[in-house]
């Protein structure tokens, strides 16, 4: 849905479904977030190898 960021703003209107009363990061219809990816905590876990083929490309 395209909206006019600013129209919604002084309406006081939600950004994703268009409704008054809430801010889009309290939508009750907005899709779950996407779980958070810890990276540092993922590359402390692997080893060493896993590591260096990981990171190959870079």
């Amino acid at each position: 849905m395209e909206v006019d960021k600013a129209k919604f703003r002084t309406e006081g209107r939600c950004y994703r479904c268009g409704e008054k009363g809430h801010r889009s990061f309290k939508c009750k219809d907005a899709q779950k977030r996407k779980p958070q990816f810890n990276v540092r905590e993922f590359l402390e876990k692997m080893t060493k190898e896993e590591r260096e083929k990981l990171l190959e490309g870079f």
